[in-house]
């Protein structure tokens, strides 16, 4: 098991005194009493426990076991199932154009903020705090942490830095009242990002505030900068998760494919029985036994029987069918065929073995280009991207008069 984050969820209406489910990494133990834990370990070996207290009589409790990576709370999903109708895999794609902007070790981008009759944003980026009152103040910013520092993610361990003319200390702070003091750091969790920023403290009607964020290490203040480059995609073209932008074009290391029944479908003798009917289909250059396949299945399960499911085996797309809906392999190809038809077609996505190279348009080699011109900064430069994808942008060198990166990542699709 990696190290890092870690969230366990499924246990409800337990409690100390009657049952739990329990997560021991080889030095601590964490217990999931009602609702969700988050954790972070080092270890590689975890053990996993279902407790009941000594004493308590357990009816009718379910768990629902799931352990994700990151602190993001998610729905439950049975571990090896998906996709099927009632526990979809949602397919994520990144279409239309793509803003990539590179900015410097400051992440915090106070002209994201609106001069009002409390905050006036200044030409260096600085904040006047205008407290009617020369009292404690109090300034609702109207803008969450995500959209003041775009290049911030769930996970990243961020450091705060407060420039102010104020005598008294300020603070960030979200609606919940948790306080982020400056020169101090915070793990980064969802529940931050979508937090509204509070501007805290004791401050006069012309003090002035300068804020930075920066990721992994507390830095001398300077002020956010940015430049940002406008990547086009054609009509109909996607970048999947893993994809990049390479010198000699788009490499995808994913497919998709929408099925409309005319595809060289076979059954499988093998695993199809009485009840069910299982339709294989040999896919070329596929990742042999992947475990990473995505559908928007729309095979519907409307007798409340055995599930209609999607999965890869070998090179092989597999369809397991319940034959009261399916009772040939023509019914579930008119099915595919009825789908498309309708504008719902089942669509699959899968692993390549071998990365396909999809050439430049005119107008994205000229994007290309002006991405890897662009400057690099002073001690740390970030990456990010509007869309939210995975890392996709892949450059071999961004050139300054003072550094060269050797490697640009940007992040334009995150997806567990």
């Amino acid at each position: 098991m990696e190290s890092g984050d870690y969230t366990l969820s499924g246990c409800e209406g337990g409690s100390n005194s009657t049952y739990s489910m329990e997560i021991y990494d080889g030095t601590t133990y964490r217990a999931c009493q009602n609702g969700k834990t988050t954790f972070n370990t080092t270890g590689t070996l975890i053990r996993f426990y279902i407790s009941v207290r000594s004493g308590v009589t357990v009816e009718n409790v379910t768990f629902y076991p799931m352990l994700v990576k990151g602190t993001e709370e998610k729905d439950y999903e049975p571990y090896g199932v998906m996709p099927s109708p009632e526990i979809p895999s949602e397919i994520q794609n990144v279409e239309g154009d793509v803003n990539v902007t590179v900015c410097n070790k400051n992440l915090f981008d106070s002209k994201v903020f609106t001069s009002g009759s409390l905050i006036t944003v200044n030409e260096d980026g600085s904040l006047t705090l205008a407290n009617n009152v020369n009292t404690a103040g109090y300034i609702n910013a109207g803008k969450k942490l995500k959209e003041l520092c775009k290049g911030l993610k769930a996970g990243d361990l961020a450091y705060l830095k407060l420039v102010t003319t104020a005598s008294d200390n300020i603070y960030l702070q979200g609606k919940n009242n948790e306080y982020w003091v400056s020169n101090n750091s915070k793990k980064i969790t969802e529940d931050m990002l979508e937090d509204t920023v509070i501007i805290y403290g004791g401050y006069q009607k012309t003090d002035t505030l300068k804020i930075q964020i920066t990721k992994n290490t507390l830095e001398d203040y300077v002020p956010h900068q940015e430049q940002t480059v406008l990547f086009p995609l054609a009509q109909n073209q996607k970048l999947y998760l893993g994809d990049y932008l390479a010198e000699n074009g788009i490499h995808h290391v994913r497919k998709q494919i929408e099925l409309d029944g005319t595809e060289a479908w076979q059954q499988n003798i093998t695993y199809t029985t009485e009840e069910l009917l299982v339709a294989q289909l040999l896919l070329t250059n596929s990742k042999i036994a992947t475990k990473n396949v995505l559908s928007n299945i729309a095979v519907y399960n409307q007798n409340n029987t055995t599930a209609n499911i999607v999965r890869f085996a070998t090179n092989y797309l597999l369809f397991t069918l319940n034959k009261i809906e399916f009772a040939t392999m023509e019914d579930f190809k008119i099915y595919l065929a009825q789908q498309k038809t309708a504008g719902a077609p089942v669509t699959v996505e899968y692993e390549l073995a071998e990365e396909e190279i999809e050439v430049y348009t005119e107008e994205q080699q000229e994007a290309y280009n002006s991405l890897i011109n662009l400057k690099a900064y002073e001690g740390s430069t970030n990456v990010y991207s509007s869309n939210e994808t995975s890392p996709i942008l892949k450059v071999t060198a961004v050139k300054d008069v003072n550094s060269v990166i050797a490697q640009l990542n940007s992040v334009l699709l995150e997806r567990s």
